[in-house]
């Protein structure tokens, strides 16, 4: 496909400009936004973080835990540096982003939608989307995430089409909503009311809110906050409560008329056998000896084992849905139990995917089809391979017995069960003969295949063979290269012409745009392998469209097509030639336009649909077809009016050329430089080819005549 209409503007326009437009409910999306190229909005060296609550017009976080907390997402950051929330929010994110990811087309039955499919695939590949998809996740802990996408211009599959070049995921704490939920940069220089930031830019997702105008979503983190509190001061009383009761305290008498400094001396020596735990008892206190171990005695309850395994559960349950994934239950990890907990957080890890692809799908999923393959074709979807494949080993043993009582599988439950490439054995005997005939006799003829579509390297240069030799063609010959332009788009096109008033139309079988026109010998084998494909190529509607009148009469609709271009230019580097200096995509439509003002005529904007490309030898004319008999007395006359008539469109356009450029010149030197513009111009090689056909045809004239002289 070509250069999309918004991609063909973006062209047009400086590299880096962005137009701001009000962003609502949240999703940064306007329909007919042009792609930003090469600028990080949330990295500009003048943005510069500051509180939300410094930005009068942009919504607070409702979230009432971290507003009892400053409002400050830092709280939910330190929950994380708790181990057991940490490692059960990777398990949730590790669980989505071990798994293969694909893209399908919106409409499979649609080339252009698989077309679109096929283009994201590659950019998410390039891009690295498991790196993309893990950072995003977090929305599910935080409430909401955001991920600026950065667009550039790229040639690929021979087109040139806006391109995912990165997804950049910042902190979310540089944006925040405003009350009708535009996402607003938080920047210094942006005043109370943040930076509105450029359409089809941003992606955001959001959880966890409990209707529609919840901008920041409400994440995990605000659940686990009080068990992780809880969890905290039960630990450190915990510890206080181990260092009491868990280590024994030293007990030493003092002698009467012990001085201070002898006191000081007994309770050092009492504290290096009790570790520093140890106290000083006056005399008497100690019947038998003078140091005794005192063992604490608890007559309380507090469990503080349980209360903490209470809370690192209660975590368990919020972030993966129950605790049995993440520690043994009584029946064991492979038990009943075990098996229900894991389905419980496979639930969960779906709804993780569905939401992060979803959210993707419907703003730059979108936008991309848009930009690219045009607003009529359906998006693709991206996901994940969650499901566990079937054992095929099993299934096909399974489907062999089922075969053994007379059940057969249908065609399309051995695509969905083993995938493509195969296909049910209902042909008869009969049948599988004539189709290995039928087979073998494709092979034997010289470029033969047996699938039409076969567009293999083998294949390919096959059919080049078979079409040299229809025409004789040796290794090295002229070459024509065209794309005839096919009858949907050669009809409207022909319909359009035919309201403005032209005349002389071509058929429509004939539209066509050249490629090629080398009269310079090239082999065809080493023009590429473009020519023979059966992908279609297709000039979006609008974009530069010219309609113009060429010298020998022929009426034109130029246009603008990097495919055409590229390959005309591919073909030239391999030893190809061409008569122009540049070349310029257009199909030749009508040979009179007498009736019509082409400078004030709207071009033809519609979609122009193209098929492969067709490789053909260049047809010489036979100048014998031109001769005369000798004998005919008016032979030179003929040659002569033949030639007025052919010349006569080229020696009008000369004089036209002439006329113009030496209209209002005053000097002998601007008559000088108009002059040698207008040879410039001049149709020299139409010329000179009009004018040889006649003298070929006099030559042969002449020549016959001098063979029945002789005779005679």
């Amino acid at each position: 496909m070509a250069l999309a209409p918004y991609a063909q503007r973006l062209m047009s326009t400086v590299a880096g400009a962005f137009r701001l437009g009000p962003i609502r409910k949240g999703s940064p999306e306007e329909a007919d936004a042009e792609p930003m190229i090469d600028r990080i909005v949330v990295a500009s060296p003048e943005a510069t973080f500051i509180p939300e609550a410094w930005l009068g017009t942009i919504m607070a976080n409702a979230d009432k835990v971290l507003s009892s907390n400053g409002g400050d997402l830092e709280v939910f950051d330190d929950l994380l540096d708790d181990d057991v929330a940490m490692s059960n929010l990777q398990q949730r994110r590790l669980a989505i982003t071990s798994k293969d990811w694909e893209v399908a087309p919106g409409d499979p039955d649609d080339a252009r939608s698989v077309k679109a499919a096929d283009d994201l695939r590659a950019m998410l590949k390039a891009l690295g989307w498991d790196r993309v998809t893990g950072l995003m996740h977090f929305a599910v802990w935080y409430g909401y995430g955001v991920a600026e996408a950065m667009w550039t211009t790229k040639q690929h599959d021979g087109r040139l089409i806006i391109w995912l070049d990165d997804i950049v995921v910042p902190d979310r704490r540089w944006f925040g909503f405003t009350v009708e939920g535009e996402l607003r940069l938080t920047s210094t220089y942006a005043g109370i009311e943040g930076e509105a930031l450029p359409p089809n830019k941003f992606w955001t997702v959001r959880t966890g809110g409990t209707h529609d105008f919840a901008f920041y979503g409400l994440g995990l983190a605000h659940w686990c906050y009080w068990p992780i509190f809880f969890k905290r001061a039960g630990i450190k009383f915990w510890a206080l409560y181990l260092e009491k009761y868990g280590r024994p305290t030293v007990g030493i008498e003092y002698r009467d008329g012990d001085g201070k400094e002898e006191k000081a001396k007994r309770l050092a020596a009492a504290q290096s056998v009790g570790s520093d735990s140890a106290v000083l008892l006056p005399p008497g206190s100690i019947k038998e000896d003078l140091v005794k171990i005192y063992e604490a005695t608890r007559t309380g309850g507090g469990d503080y084992g349980g209360f903490i395994t209470e809370q690192n559960e209660a975590l368990m349950r919020v972030v993966l849905g129950q605790p049995g994934t993440s520690k043994a239950t009584p029946q064991g990890v492979g038990g009943k139990q075990s098996e229900v907990h894991e389905g419980v957080k496979d639930e969960i890890v779906k709804a993780d995917s569905d939401l992060i692809s979803e959210s993707f799908g419907q703003t730059i999923g979108k936008w991309l089809t848009l930009w690219n393959h045009g607003d009529d074709v359906a998006p693709p979807t991206v996901y994940r391979i969650l499901d566990d494949a079937e054992d095929v080993n099993t299934t096909a043993e399974r489907d062999v017995k089922l075969d053994g009582i007379g059940i057969k599988r249908t065609e399309e439950s051995v695509r969905e069960t083993y995938g493509d490439g195969y296909e049910l054995d209902r042909l008869s005997e009969e049948d599988k003969a004539k189709q290995a005939a039928e087979l073998a006799q494709a092979k034997a003829v010289p470029g033969g295949t047996p699938a039409a579509n076969d567009n293999s390297a083998e294949a390919r240069r096959g059919r080049i063979a078979k079409r040299k030799a229809e025409f004789g063609v040796e290794d090295a010959a002229p070459l024509y290269v065209s794309r005839k332009l096919l009858p949907a788009s050669a009809k409207a096109l022909l319909k359009w012409a035919e309201e403005q008033g032209f005349k002389d139309l071509d058929a429509a079988s004939e539209l066509h745009c050249t490629i090629l026109y080398s009269k310079t010998p090239v082999d065809w084998f080493d023009m590429g392998d473009d020519w023979g494909g059966s992908d279609e190529v297709v000039v979006g509607t609008g974009g530069p469209r010219a309609v113009k009148e060429f010298n020998d009469g022929a009426i034109v609709l130029r246009f603008a097509n990097p495919v055409f271009k590229y390959r005309h230019e591919s073909m030239i580097e391999r030893g190809a030639t061409s008569d122009h200096p540049e070349y310029k995509p257009h199909v030749t439509f009508a040979h009179d336009a007498s009736d019509v003002d082409l400078d004030t005529l709207e071009p033809f904007t519609g979609e122009l649909r193209f098929g492969p490309e067709i490789f053909e030898p260049i047809k010489q004319p036979d100048p014998v077809a031109l001769a005369f008999a000798a004998g005919e007395e008016d032979a030179i006359d003929r040659v002569v009016a033949r030639m007025l008539e052919e010349t006569n469109p080229v020696f009008s356009a000369m004089v036209d050329t002439f006329r113009d450029k030496l209209q209002g010149v005053t000097s002998a030197e601007g008559a000088r430089v108009a002059l040698l513009e207008a040879w410039e111009q001049l149709p020299i090689e139409r010329l000179a080819k009009l004018t040889a056909l006649p003298m070929l045809a006099t030559r042969a004239t002449a020549s016959v005549g001098a063979e029945n002289a002789q005779g005679a």
